[in-house]
């Protein structure tokens, strides 16, 4: 995937996780005032009910206890109501409380002291489903809202809306005196619900009133639907406005990248240059000095013995000098190829890796004919990551086995991995500053990004040490 596809990816999540987190505050909140104001609203009306309710019950009590009311055409009212059920007339003095509940039979006792017959009293039997004619009134409870009256069992004394036998409401375990709060109804239905404790005859009985969740917390739903419609179409217009930052910032990348490769490759190129005056002159200059130096002294009158040290000395440095100018000539590796210019790197470096307790290998594993077709440039750059890496071996490591492997195939991969046994890279603590990288491990990654490679460093293996593990296409790095 290109630097300008992972920047529209990026974009468009991040446009998402914006929208969606609007999207879930907007309905939360909304979900929460809805919330509210259905409590608020039940509350009120069962506020308006109670009140209502003590009126009526208290009205009817007057009615029934006056005595100089004439109650034949309250009797006959109630008895043309399609919740009476009988009326007995009393001897002996009346009950002490004029309205009796009996939760068992869901009666309703009326006792009138002053009937026609003087000095008796007539005692109406009603069903409890008469009491539904308080609680007619539904304003603010919608189209699933409903106001009744039950037992302390959770009876209902009312009449449902939604069922001619209901069973019985659940009662919440906190319920005392009042309570408000979420819980299933009598039909299994969740609903918001506010309750309130009251008595009738001396018995305690519960004035609910619950409406739907589902009613309550539809407005959100919609505005879900619609929002996420919105968004969807907000969507839409973020694409081609990510894809334009994406574009713009891909092209910066791209340009700073540019910048920095160029400055890269002006950085080796000038080293190369740097290496080859250096070695010219040193193989021309020094190389030929110390050359005539050892041939006058082997020439004079009393020629010195070849086991001189003087002599030996003298042809020592000759030899490094060779050696050293070897090395910083480009033209003798891509004259000798790489296999072979970096065998002649391992034998020049032996010597030196013996004095500090090391052993230097290389090891080949090429798929026959993969190494013949590599171009100048990148054999020099093989051949200086690997000349950076003996370097760094040699000096900080401590390592007492240096290994130096070339890999390739035939399709392309080639791999160049240096590694050792020693110290490794010490971690940094992560409250320490941030150190630039040392000089040599700044050239190989310098040079494997001249080559379009991937550098993979392993500070610490599982038998000590440093690996690098340098990774190159073949088609992308010799175009």
């Amino acid at each position: 995937m290109s630097l300008r596809h992972q920047l529209t990816a990026a974009f468009l999540l991040l446009a998402f996780v914006i929208q969606l987190s609007i999207a879930l505050f907007v309905i939360l909140n909304m979900r929460s005032l809805l919330t509210t104001r259905s409590f608020d609203l039940l509350l009120a009306r069962n506020t308006a009910t109670m009140r209502h309710y003590s009126m009526k019950i208290a009205e009817l009590q007057e009615a029934a206890a006056d005595c100089g009311h004439d109650s034949s055409s309250f009797l006959a009212e109630l008895k043309r109501s399609p919740h009476f059920r009988r009326a007995e007339v009393l001897s002996g003095p009346p009950p002490p409380e004029p309205l009796r509940l009996d939760q068992q039979t869901s009666e309703l006792s009326i006792i009138l002291n002053c009937t026609p017959t003087k000095g008796t009293a007539t005692k109406v039997v009603l069903h409890t489903r008469w009491l539904s004619n308080l609680f007619t009134d539904r304003a603010g409870l919608g189209e699933s809202g409903e106001t009744y009256f039950m037992t302390e069992q959770g009876t209902l004394l009312t009449d449902s809306r939604f069922t001619e036998n209901p069973g019985p409401a659940p009662i919440p375990a906190e319920f005392e005196a009042h309570w408000r709060g979420r819980k299933r109804d009598y039909r299994g239905v969740p609903v918001f619900g506010v309750w309130d404790a009251v008595y009738l005859g001396g018995t305690k009985g519960i004035i609910a009133s619950e409406k739907d969740v589902a009613e309550v917390l539809n407005p959100a739903e919609d505005l879900l639907t619609y929002l996420l419609l919105f968004l969807s179409l907000v969507s839409l217009v973020c694409v081609p406005f990510a894809r334009f930052l994406a574009r713009n910032l891909s092209w910066r990348a791209e340009e700073f990248a540019a910048i920095q490769q160029a400055r890269n490759l002006a950085l080796i190129e000038g080293q190369e240059q740097e290496r080859v005056r250096i070695g010219l002159e040193l193989h021309d200059d020094i190389g030929q000095e110390l050359a005539a130096l050892s041939w006058r002294i082997s020439g004079t009158e009393e020629p010195l013995a070849q086991d001189d040290v003087r002599l030996v000395s003298v042809r020592r440095m000759a030899a490094k000098i060779r050696a050293l100018s070897s090395g910083l000539l480009t033209s003798v590796v891509s004259a000798d190829g790489l296999e072979s210019s970096l065998r002649q790197l391992i034998h020049e470096n032996q010597e030196r890796a013996r004095s500090k307790g090391m052993t230097l290998e290389l090891k080949i594993d090429a798929a026959p004919g993969t190494l013949t077709g590599l171009t100048s440039d990148f054999k020099v750059g093989i051949y200086r990551i690997t000349q950076e890496a003996i370097n760094n071996m040699l000096k900080h490591s401590g390592a007492t086995r240096g290994r130096i492997t070339v890999s390739a195939n035939e399709n392309g991969e080639f791999h160049l991995i240096l590694e050792d046994n020693g110290q490794g890279l010490k971690p940094q603590p992560d409250a320490a500053p941030r150190k630039r990288p040392a000089l040599g491990m700044h050239t190989i990654h310098i040079r494997t990004e001249a080559l379009k490679g991937k550098l993979k460093i392993d500070p610490a293996t599982a038998s000590g040490g440093l690996r690098i593990d340098a990774h190159f296409n073949l088609r992308e790095s010799m175009p």
